[in-house]
């Protein structure tokens, strides 16, 4: 009878051992870059060999708040997760409808029909909900509404390839590797 060893370790010892290095690396891999993706908000733009900084928001008035930070509420920072993980496979990003076009960068076609009045105390527009709106027309009180025109949106890439993910994860199957064979 033939017997099989690496450093003294028999080959189903590490056939099992490699069967639950697999299982670890998806939810290892996919961790690592949602905290990465996450890490390019709080450096402001996207982290490959230095930061890509983000351009800043048209009309700034609120210069504290990093830019794809919505006002008091981080919902493009917060959901950024694994969406989908299986055996050998982990697919991270956001379920957001307008993170592509912030992502990507491109051009919106706005349909029109806000409602907005001129604030005389700010000295500028004031957007009003639609909601508000129609109950200040039932009040006989109707406000302009905004013709049909185009919104650029300049590419803030948040999500994606990145020199810096991948030695970050190279790194994790690597560390992986190594415990097959009880390696340091």
């Amino acid at each position: 009878m033939i017997r099989l060893t690496s450093n003294n370790v028999s080959l189903a010892t590490l056939q099992a051992r490699a069967q639950a290095a697999i299982r670890r690396l998806p939810p290892l891999l996919g961790a690592c870059a949602v905290r990465h993706t996450k890490e390019n908000f709080r450096q402001g733009g996207f982290v490959d060999n230095g930061v890509s900084t983000w351009p800043g928001r048209k009309g700034n008035t609120d210069p504290g708040r990093g830019v794809l930070i919505g006002k008091g509420t981080g919902h493009l920072f917060k959901d950024i997760q694994i969406l989908s993980q299986g055996s050998n496979s982990v697919t991270v990003g956001t379920t957001l409808p307008y993170a592509r076009i912030h992502n990507e960068g491109g051009t919106i076609a706005h349909p029109g029909g806000t409602a907005f009045f001129f604030d005389r105390k700010k000295g500028k527009l004031a957007w009003v909900s639609n909601t508000a709106a129609n109950r200040l027309a039932t009040a006989g009180r109707n406000l302009p509404r905004t013709k049909a025109h185009a919104i650029h949106i300049p590419q803030r890439k948040f999500l994606g390839k990145s020199a810096v993910l991948s030695a970050k994860l190279r790194t994790i199957v690597q560390s992986e590797l190594r415990r097959i064979n009880n390696q340091p």
